[in-house]
């Protein structure tokens, strides 16, 4: 029991880290956001560079488990960049979290790619009821729009639709979103299922090498950071060959953007390590965009109705429910 409150609480750490991780960038434009990832990818690495060493283990940087793992997340970003293009910030994350959630928690539940079983009925109500609590979440983001005719969302810049269409042009516009809906389906499925299986390499590799929770994650890191750098160089060939420019963001917010995921993450294999994946990955999932909520709601002021306010409180009280149904001790343990 210890342990999985020990788990739980490294969960929450992970959670507040990825929720927060971009408060960095807030006031500063990403652009297209492809130099934005390898800037932050590069944060993510020295992270990792930094624990190995002050761990003492850099032999295990080599260990090709994480380090596909690392990959396939470096990737699921980079879709999830395209995802949030097509979608806007908003529901472009929560597509992306709502096709990766139930992945990620499957595969702890039903023991996939080797990963140990674990939790029961209880544990899979406590799972519908944070998903539930992401929904509402959801229809926070979707219904509270900030208004104004200069609203960036997280500043992600994307060219904003006028209100003073004749009726050819909206027509073309309603066409584009439904083909952009198209598109954004089956890429929130890949890039959500890609982030809960990167996480697959890391378990295992902990499995086989107890008492060494933290010694994959440089190996993970350093894929990361290799998946960004060929993306990145793939996109700047793509621009120059079309003539495009691409702009490059402040690069110490974006480090620093990567600073934090890196140290959340680290938290979040603990959380894996002592609560077991399926409990781990929810509460990491679901936590980081309870918090990203709170800051939106209670710190930047984006959210000013009274409708949305009171979701987003019946949505903790949700989330905190769901997870003390997970958080018992594991009767397949």
């Amino acid at each position: 029991m210890t342990n999985t409150l020990d788990g739980i609480a490294y969960a929450c750490f992970s959670a507040c880290a990825f929720g927060s991780m971009y408060v960095p960038m807030k006031k500063y434009p990403i652009y297209d956001g492809v130099r934005f990832q390898l800037y932050m990818c590069t944060g993510i690495l020295l992270v990792g560079l930094t624990c190995s060493v002050l761990d003492g283990d850099l032999a295990s940087a080599a260990a090709f488990g994480p380090l596909l793992g690392g990959g396939l997340n470096g990737i699921a970003n980079f879709l999830l960049l395209r995802l949030v293009d097509l979608l806007g910030i908003g529901v472009g994350y929560s597509l992306f979290h709502f096709a990766g959630l139930p992945m990620g928690y499957l595969i702890g539940r039903l023991g996939l790619w080797g990963v140990p079983r674990a939790g029961d009925a209880l544990a899979d109500c406590g799972a519908g009821v944070v998903l539930l609590s992401f929904t509402l979440l959801s229809m926070i983001r979707n219904a509270d729009i900030c208004e104004g005719d200069d609203y960036h969302g997280t500043r992600f810049e994307y060219p904003l639709i006028s209100g003073s269409l004749d009726v050819r042009e909206e027509k073309e516009t309603l066409s584009r979103q439904r083909t952009a809906k198209a598109i954004a389906i089956p890429l929130a499925l890949a890039s959500g299922a890609m982030s809960a299986i990167s996480n697959v390499p890391v378990t295992l590799w902990n499995l086989d090498h107890p008492g060494r929770p933290l010694a994959p994650i440089l190996p993970m890191y350093t894929g990361i950071w290799l998946a960004s750098v060929v993306l990145s160089l793939f996109h700047e060939v793509t621009c120059r060959i079309l003539g495009v420019e691409s702009a490059s963001p402040r690069r110490s917010p974006a480090l620093a953007c990567g600073a934090i995921w890196g140290i959340g993450y680290a938290g979040f294999v603990m959380a894996i390590h002592l609560a077991g994946f399926e409990a781990s990955f929810v509460i990491g999932c679901i936590g980081s965009i309870l918090v990203s909520g709170f800051l939106s709601v209670f710190w930047f002021k984006e959210v000013h109705s009274c409708r949305s306010r009171f979701l987003f409180s019946l949505a903790f009280a949700l989330q905190v429910a769901g997870v003390l149904l997970m958080a018992r001790p594991d009767p397949l343990k």
